[in-house]
């Protein structure tokens, strides 16, 4: 019996195909620059380790290791002594 509050199979690969099409490239990388934004709380437009920590706390693993996210900041960061840029991040994603 279907209440109204769960979908079927069907339902859902027709609502993913409707998700799917209006993802476009440019509605992405403003995604990845929002959420970008949003950590850079200093404003100086790169990520810290400080605030990579915070962001990868919300939106990955959060059993990842201090220090397991140290090595991922680097591997992102084209300058990881001057941190994230939105350009590494995104290249990243």
């Amino acid at each position: 019996m279907n209440d109204g509050r769960y979908i079927n199979e069907k339902q859902f690969c027709l609502a993913m195909q409707s998700v799917e099409s209006y993802q476009t490239k440019e509605n992405f990388t403003n995604f990845v620059l929002k959420i970008f934004k949003r950590y850079d709380q200093d404003k100086d437009d790169v990520l810290s380790l400080d605030e990579f920590k915070l962001m990868m706390d919300k939106y990955e693993d959060k059993n990842l290791k201090d220090q397991e996210l140290a090595v991922l900041y680097k591997s992102i960061a084209s300058v990881p002594s001057k941190g994230i840029t939105y350009d590494d991040l995104l290249k990243y994603t």
